[in-house]
């Protein structure tokens, strides 16, 4: 099983024990309603963070449990946490899983990606 379908199967997961609709995830991420149903039935195979992060926080569930980097489902920061206090944690998080020696790697690809959005 690839990355891609563990993270459509997480997602899964959870949009059957929360009982959504489509249309409900789409109202509450901001995503299109058909996007959506193609992000869950694997049309779209590439789900953008952005949607993840923001299905995590509808259905009080961690991001990074999604992609793999957390082994808890439950968000444990309070729904009402800043984006960007979310934001900074889940930097955080992926920063202790990258080995000591790609971390300068890993800052120069995050300074220029800055770069890049500005």
């Amino acid at each position: 099983m690839n990355k891609t379908d563990i993270i459509l199967e997480k997602l899964n997961k959870v949009y059957e024990e929360k009982n959504l609709s489509f249309n409900e995830i789409a109202q509450k991420t901001g995503f299109g309603k058909s996007t959506v149903h193609r992000y869950f039935t694997g049309e779209i195979s590439k789900i953008p963070v952005d949607f993840i992060v923001a299905f995590a926080k509808m259905t009080n569930t961690d991001p990074m449990w999604f992609i793999g980097f957390s082994e808890k489902e439950k968000s444990e920061a309070p729904t009402s946490q800043s984006v960007l206090t979310n934001f900074e944690q889940q930097v955080v998080n992926l920063c202790k899983v990258i080995p000591e020696d790609k971390r300068e790697d890993f800052i120069d690809y995050l300074k220029t990606a800055v770069k890049m959005m500005k």
